[in-house]
């Protein structure tokens, strides 16, 4: 077995603890940078050992230490089970964090998301009102319907800084696992597959990708709901009612908070609850449900009214209509589109990506699995293949829903009678699906010396005061202001130009196009002058307004 504990380590936990290897070129690229390939080989030979009569368990020092570890896991949660959960969460909060942050410090995160959250949540801290520069100068509440941006708001002075929301949504997640750890444990006591669920939600590919990409509010309702749902079926009055809270909160976090209480009243009206709760949660699931629905229609058509402005992301369930009515009437009005729709390839991809990291369990818990419904729904009926893309946030919705139903799923007896082999098969699941690993991120996002320059000593010289339009990838770093915006756009919500344009030309220059680029180059000539340049980057200054810059920093 020294053979396999040595290709182990190259294939596996190289790729996992330094994010593994990868040379681009002109025309190729080649790269090893994910353990799955490694870990299927892997797997496949020690079954092979085992089946052969060896014991791979003694022979390997990698599997006895695993097992080792796993023992002293097991037995920290036994006598200090808080301490150990709060603290390996914090942990995994930092590891996460330290991605988000090297793809914002690495000029990788963007005007869309990242820069609207934290320009809308600075200006909540100074207007009282999430003004959103990024998107026009409408609120925030009239893009996504996203209230939780008020109790944001309350600790954001603390540490105004785009970094502040990429921790806030790193610790956020990685408190789920304390939930479904609590979810577990209300139903299998202190079973030892109990104590595996955490780790298996803190290896859980499309979950860890939210935490990469950009800041995103409403991805705070996947542990909200999982608090919500261990305190609605607890025992005690008091913990129903911290539940109730959780339940609240999770709504707030966007318009699909909606759907995702609709579902898991849905699943509770099915008897997903345990046993001792069911009489409790099937009434409290029809008031989820009647509370999803109409929550859901007071976001997507009551809010819109109230702001005068459409809602925004109707049209990505074109031809379906702009109401819940026509989409729960496709099936019958336009059933080609809406079924060619769910049955499209990159639909049945997006399924096998979020159930295979957990090994297919929550398929075993159908009446748990209902909650997952409305979030799958909700991005199958979608335009475009964009929305089922696991690299991103929009696996969530869905994900709250299996995450739910997991634990019911262990509790069946299939599961039971099948336990010791579950422990194994759990988390051979999330490494084979594992991804890349954190620190890939934390190498991966590289500038040169010039772009580190434009971060670090000219943007801190714009004064805030100052509206600026700049590359989509320098707007979340310029957002601590009333007005930014992206590139080519230089007119604000007053039909006025913007007092200063920086222009990085080394940088993407996505959304812009060459049509766009001339026509940027022509209202520069017409309405601003050059302030300052170093090398490809050029600080313009409207006409009549104040210098852009404090000073004017070296060139290196």
């Amino acid at each position: 077995m020294r053979a396999w504990d040595t290709l182990f380590g190259i294939f596996v936990l190289f790729p996992l603890l330094t994010g593994g290897i990868w040379l681009r070129g002109d025309g190729y690229k080649i790269e090893y940078t994910q353990p799955g390939i490694g870990m299927f080989l892997l797997a496949a030979w020690a079954f092979l050992l085992w089946y052969r009569g060896r014991n791979p368990l003694q022979e390997s020092w990698v599997l006895r230490t695993l097992h080792s570890l796993w023992r002293h896991w097991k037995h920290a949660l036994a006598t200090h089970e808080w301490r150990t959960l709060l603290l390996v969460s914090s942990f995994f909060s930092l590891i996460w964090f330290l991605a988000g942050a090297a793809r914002h410090y690495g000029l990788h995160s963007d005007a869309a998301d990242m820069g609207i959250f934290t320009n809308g949540i600075w200006n909540l801290t100074q207007m009282g009102w999430p003004y959103a520069s990024v998107k026009s100068g409408i609120s925030l509440l009239a893009d996504h319907q996203i209230f939780l941006h008020y109790p944001i708001s309350w600790i954001f002075p603390l540490w105004p800084s785009p970094y502040f929301l990429l921790l806030l949504q790193a610790m956020g997640l990685s408190l789920g696992a304390v939930a479904l750890y609590l979810l577990g444990k209300q139903r299998l006591g202190l079973q030892p597959i109990v104590a595996m669920l955490p780790l298996v939600y803190w290896a859980y590919a499309p979950m860890r990708a939210a935490t990469v990409f950009d800041f995103h509010p409403e991805v705070l309702l996947l542990p909200l709901f999982l608090f919500a749902s261990w305190g609605l079926q607890a025992s005690s009055w008091e913990k129903k009612l911290l539940g109730f809270f959780f339940f609240l909160l999770g709504m707030l976090a966007k318009e699909s908070g909606g759907p995702v209480a609709c579902g898991l009243g849905l699943a509770w009206l099915a008897g997903a609850g345990p046993e001792h709760s069911r009489r409790f949660t099937r009434v409290f699931g029809a008031f989820a449900v009647a509370m999803g629905v109409f929550w859901f229609w007071f976001d997507t058509q009551w809010i819109p009214r109230y702001f005068q402005v459409p809602y925004g992301y109707s049209d990505v369930y074109a031809p379906f209509g702009t109401s819940l009515t026509g989409i729960l009437l496709a099936p019958f009005e336009q059933t080609q589109t809406f079924f060619s729709r769910l049955g499209h390839i990159s639909r049945w991809n997006f399924l096998w990506a979020t159930l295979a990291p957990l090994a297919l369990l929550p398929l075993l818990h159908l009446r748990g699995l209902i909650a997952s419904l409305p979030g799958y729904l909700m991005l199958f009926l979608t335009l475009g293949t964009h929305r089922v893309a696991v690299g991103f946030h929009y696996a969530i919705e869905p994900v709250t829903g299996l995450f739910f139903a997991l634990p019911g799923a262990l509790a069946t007896p299939f599961a039971q009678r099948h336990q010791k082999k579950f422990l194994l098969l759990l988390p051979l699941a999330a490494v084979l699906l594992y991804g890349r690993s954190e620190p890939f991120h934390w190498r991966f996002y590289q500038i040169t010396d010039h772009q580190a320059a434009v971060r670090d000593q000219w943007l801190p010289q714009i004064p805030r005061e100052r509206s600026v339009s700049a590359n989509s990838r320098l707007v979340p770093h310029l957002s601590l202001r009333q007005w930014i915006q992206f590139l080519p756009i230089l007119k604000k919500d007053d039909d006025t130009v913007v007092d200063c344009v920086v222009w990085e030309k080394s940088l993407s220059q996505v959304p812009m196009e060459e049509k766009h680029i001339l026509q940027l180059e022509k209202d520069l000539a017409k309405d601003y002058v050059l302030e300052a340049s170093c090398a490809s980057l050029a600080v313009f200054r409207r006409t009549d307004a104040p210098n852009c810059l404090a000073k004017i920093p070296s060139c290196p």
